[in-house]
């Protein structure tokens, strides 16, 4: 194995992070076929914030340990996804003190963190096989028309119907 195909612990804190974010995400899409097998949302809720501190926690270490100014758009992207992820825990935060609106706008910041993520994954890491990142690119770009399909559809399917 050569020492360019080596990750890093920086590496690695950055890919759980992503995953468990990833995770965070699948959990509460699925949090209603979730609640018919429980019957327990607050279970639910507490396992999101628990797998979403765990992501933070990942991500504190990732940064501390690869912190570099940014120079770069992959690390340009980088920060913009700690951005996001900073104001989707707030927006997270808010909906749990009943904030009006704050889980539209948690939802929408997860939805921008997560291919922020990757793409800062796929531009930066020198550690991986070139098809691994064309295989990223194409699962963020997956996301991203999959959630649009799925708002577009939620709004063409929520207007007043006229008569």
């Amino acid at each position: 194995m050569s020492a360019a195909s080596v990750m890093t612990a920086g590496d690695l804190y950055g890919f759980a992070a992503l995953f468990l974010i990833a995770l965070a995400a699948a959990l509460m899409l699925l949090r209603s076929k979730l609640l018919k097998m429980t019957k327990n949302i607050a279970l639910i809720r507490a396992s999101h914030v628990v797998i979403s501190t765990l992501a933070g926690l990942f991500l504190a270490l990732h940064i501390s340990s690869l912190f570099l100014p940014p120079v770069s758009i992959g690390v340009i992207l980088g920060y913009g996804a700690v951005v996001a992820s900073v104001i989707a825990w707030l927006t997270g935060t808010a909906f749990l003190e009943k904030v009006k609106d704050s889980l539209f706008f948690h939802g929408v910041l997860s939805s921008v963190l997560i291919p922020l993520s990757l793409m800062h994954a796929a531009t930066t890491s020198t550690n991986m096989p070139a098809y691994f990142f064309q295989l990223m690119l194409a699962g963020t770009a997956a996301v991203v028309f999959a959630n649009a399909s799925l708002h577009i559809w939620r709004a063409m399917h929520s207007m007043p119907r006229s008569k």
